[in-house]
């Protein structure tokens, strides 16, 4: 009886903020949605006794991944548009479009998908998931890492305007030609007069 109580708020709450990602009128309170619904969707997966995959869930996404991207938009500083746009118009139609299909498209899969996939493990659920992401999915995670580690590089370029004359920043050619001899410089030893 609790648990389908819990099960339902979180499927709700689920629902609602990822709906929220979507319709936020600015781009980091979409993110800190995103944080929301990956914690409830955590929450689902403790629910069906998958506590690797939900505190997984927690660690890489909400402490890793999502830090960046929310580090990310606020370096973007994306101002909002109180106008209409005809061109946003269009997008979100689209976008709706796209949701749609993608949710027509998931309904199908799980209609045609009767049985559940079940994992062969003889010690234990986490060992069968390690097993099968590192050795079948690792050319995954490897093309993974690359695509964040270019957008991560991309936004910091984006954001970067040149050096400013009122901040601090390093010279290298200058840090370059630095020797002993012009870093290190000793003063003279004052004497003491009696």
């Amino acid at each position: 009886m609790i648990y389908d109580m819990l099960f339902y708020i979180f499927s709700i709450l689920t629902i609602y903020t990822s709906l929220m990602v979507v319709f936020a009128n600015h781009p980091v309170k979409s993110a800190l949605f995103l944080i929301f619904t990956f914690v409830n969707v955590a929450g689902l997966w403790m629910l069906a006794q998958s506590e690797f995959l939900s505190l997984a869930l927690i660690f890489v996404y909400v402490g890793a991944v999502m830090t960046l991207l929310l580090f990310v938009v606020m370096m973007l500083n994306v101002p909002r548009s109180e106008k209409h746009d005809v061109k946003k118009s269009i997008y979100t139609s689209l976008n709706l479009v796209i949701g749609l299909i993608v949710v027509y498209i998931l309904y199908s899969a799980a209609i045609i998908i009767s049985q559940p996939i079940h994992i062969e493990s003889i010690e234990s659920p986490t060992k069968a998931i390690g097993m099968v992401l590192y050795t079948d999915y690792a050319l995954a995670f490897l093309i993974t890492s690359i695509i964040l580690l270019i957008g991560m590089i991309a936004a910091v370029s984006l954001c970067f305007e040149g050096r400013r004359p009122d901040s601090k920043s390093q010279i290298i050619s200058e840090q370059l030609k630095a020797n002993k001899a012009s870093r290190l410089k000793f003063a003279p030893k004052k004497r003491n007069s009696k």
